[in-house]
């Protein structure tokens, strides 16, 4: 018999999220409201893709629109549903760590929702992470209170060319996760860390991913012309420990939406090597999964 005093609440929530193996595949379409809208301006055009993507996915994370229109049609009633909370730092603006809440956990309780998503970018010398910090941990009281799953994004942001620009190296991706993992943070969603071979990769994520008491999701970040790429690093972090990804961009802009979206759940739930996973995805898309 499990503890009187387990959280069945949380417990029920998460297994929305997660499939049966623990692991999960979510794709993120939280883009158009930070600002980044390419490829998914028409906003039909954009509930259609979701829809037919639904097959290969275990969750969703979105803003209140286009979720709400999805629950809705009632096509992803199977599925996880995840609110994306902040999204004030507009992507290329001059106030884009400023990233303030645009809903509430109140929100998702009274939509019926499985779980929030919460960004939270760091750098060293922009006043904006003390403001990040303090909202991370009221979203997490939040959470805690309700027995509501919270996703946390933490990234470590460097100013290149004006731009702000993620930060991959091992040493970065460890700092923050850390800091955000010991407010009790239960899902972690950090990007794989970008090093000089695949053995090392794997070696410094598995390190990263024994720093820290949570799951663990890799995130998909920029569009990246090869996808092979991208599901190697998945791949990998996968052999690292990883326990499922939150993809939007390498699926919804590849060429082959449903093709890529397959070849991730065939590496995460079915352990195929990268390559493996985007042949037989290429020969089996349309059919049942």
């Amino acid at each position: 018999m499990e503890s009187i005093l387990y959280n069945v609440g949380l417990a029920n929530r998460i297994s929305k999220i997660f499939a049966r193996d623990g692991k999960a595949m979510v794709l993120a379409i939280d883009h158009r409201q930070r600002g980044i809208q390419e490829g998914i301006d028409n906003f039909n055009n954009l509930i259609s893709l979701i829809e037919r993507l639904a097959p290969y996915i275990d969750a969703i994370m979105t803003t209140k629109e286009p979720l709400g229109q999805l629950i809705l049609n009632g096509n992803l009633r199977d599925k996880g549903l995840v609110l994306s909370l902040n999204r004030t730092g507009l992507a290329g603006t001059n106030f884009e760590m400023d990233d303030r809440s645009v809903c509430t956990v109140e929100t998702a309780l009274r939509w019926g929702l499985d779980g929030v998503k919460l960004l939270i970018k760091f750098n060293r010398d922009n006043l904006f992470t003390n403001e990040q910090l303090s909202l991370l941990s009221s979203v997490v009281e939040e959470c805690e209170k309700w027995s509501i799953p919270l996703m946390v994004e933490p990234l470590y942001m460097n100013l290149e060319d004006g731009k702000l620009i993620m930060d991959r190296s091992y040493q970065a991706i460890k700092w923050v996760s850390i800091i955000t993992n010991d407010f009790r943070v239960p899902i972690l969603k950090i990007p794989y860390v970008k090093s000089s071979s695949r053995k090392e990769g794997i070696e410094q994520f598995k390190m990263i991913r024994d720093s820290v008491n949570a799951k663990v999701l890799l995130l998909g970040g920029p569009k990246r012309d090869n996808p092979i790429e991208v599901l190697q690093d998945f791949e990998d972090g996968v052999k690292a420990g990883a326990d499922g990804f939150v993809v939007g961009r390498n699926v919804f802009l590849s060429e082959r939406p449903e093709v890529v979206a397959l070849a991730m759940k065939l590496i995460l739930h079915e352990n195929y090597s990268a390559e493996n996973a985007y042949r037989e995805a290429l020969n089996n898309v349309g059919r049942p999964v």
